[in-house]
């Protein structure tokens, strides 16, 4: 069996529709899970298990306008993750956030797994550092 799981991320489409996932019709399990979907278009192409995913509300991003898609403290998507399981013997939960250019950032889930691409306690910690 074919698996594709789409996990944690953020999405955003500034055009007026479209589609954010598009599947290989062979695809037998679709798992689209913890995601934002911001802005105008069909999640995805074929049926999939859709769970926990934020779409059609503001996420209340940080900036989007300046392309900062970190997560405000006012943002709906905070604790509202499930845990993402397995696919296979691959454990799906993220333990890193990416950072520009190419590297990355420890993921730390506080409470409950927060939707999206990044946890909103890493972006608290980074704004205290700043001051």
């Amino acid at each position: 069996m074919l698996f594709r799981s789409v996990v944690n991320n953020t999405f955003v489409n500034d055009l007026g529709s479209g589609r954010f996932i598009y599947a290989q019709a062979n695809t037998n399990v679709v798992k689209v899970i913890n995601n934002i979907f911001y802005g105008n278009g069909d999640v995805v192409n074929q049926p999939a298990e859709l769970k926990t995913n934020l779409t059609g509300t503001d996420p209340k991003f940080v900036n989007p306008g300046e392309y900062d898609y970190h997560l405000s403290s006012k943002s709906p998507a905070i604790d509202a993750g499930s845990d993402p399981g397995v696919a296979g013997d691959f454990a799906l939960k993220p333990v890193a956030h990416y950072i520009h250019p190419m590297k990355a950032q420890k993921r730390i889930t506080i409470r409950k797994i927060d939707i999206g691409a990044y946890e909103y306690m890493i972006v608290r910690n980074r704004v205290a550092r700043m001051k």
